[in-house]
């Protein structure tokens, strides 16, 4: 039993035949038009019905390519610098607190290094194992899409003490700690970010590490361009004008009310 036909064209034809039936479907189509659009569409499909629908070769190149045009090429150093703050949440606010605090420099919308200062203090004075201090800290970061690649470089002020009996595992010194993250942005308005990663340290050394594990987890939030502040304060200068405006418009009609009413 033969296919039933679809749209008064067999579902299943021989390829010459379909060929045949396609060029008399797009007959109407000159090539002049056909050559034009090349030059910026990747792909016309043509149905049944001799419809012709285009696929921008725009799309396919944001597809393909991983790296992507930089958008910030020619913008001013304050349009490229940024804030961040992250907290390490396995350290809860009772315990102790553990954060980062830092600005960024956009070379690009994918390509950013980061700076600023590590700092953890433990408020629990009954824990024994403590472990507490400050740092600097360097990374640089891949971003494409929402999600995000980077490498941190730490420079620690470290005090570690150790319970009783154990305190030839005291640290009181410098050390250096790095960590490898991966993590996802999300957006929240037009300015603020907020922020979720996990990182690891290839290098991790448990007797001057800040750290307790290898391995971590941060969330934060960040603002990637103090532009969108200043912005937002401008959109917000401009509503309370307008606001101050139609006040005044309201005074003026119920003066002018009240003149009528005496």
């Amino acid at each position: 039993m033969g296919a039933v036909p679809k749209n008064g064209l067999p579902s299943e034809v021989p390829f010459d035949q379909a060929k045949a039936l396609a060029t008399e479907k797009a007959g109407h189509i000159s090539e002049e038009y056909i050559q034009k659009a090349g030059k910026d569409f990747s792909k016309l499909k043509v149905d049944s019905l001799g419809n012709i629908k285009t696929i921008s070769s725009d799309i396919n190149k944001k597809k393909e390519e991983f790296f992507e045009t930089n958008q910030l090429a020619g913008q001013p150093f304050f349009h490229r610098v940024g804030m961040v703050l992250w907290y390490d949440p396995l350290t809860s606010f009772g315990d102790g607190l553990l954060f980062d605090y830092g600005l960024s420099y956009s070379f690009s919308q994918q390509l950013s290094i980061l700076g600023g200062v590590s700092w953890k203090k433990q408020f629990d004075a009954d824990e024994q194992l403590r472990r507490e201090g400050f740092g600097v800290f360097t990374c640089l970061r891949f971003s494409k899409w929402n999600w995000f690649a980077q490498g941190t470089v730490n420079r620690n002020q470290v005090t570690i003490t150790n319970p009783a009996g154990y305190e030839s595992r005291n640290f009181d010194g410098k050390a250096w700690a790095s960590s490898f993250a991966v993590g996802r942005a999300i957006p929240i308005g037009k300015v603020i970010r907020s922020v979720v990663m996990g990182s690891v340290d290839p290098f991790f050394d448990e007797k001057s590490s800040l750290y307790k594990s290898r391995v971590q987890l941060k969330i934060g939030f960040e603002i990637g361009s103090f532009r969108e502040i200043k912005k937002e304060v401008k959109e917000l200068v401009q509503m309370d004008g307008l606001k101050e405006k139609g006040n005044e418009k309201v005074e003026y009609y119920f003066k002018d009310l009240d003149g009528l009413g005496h």
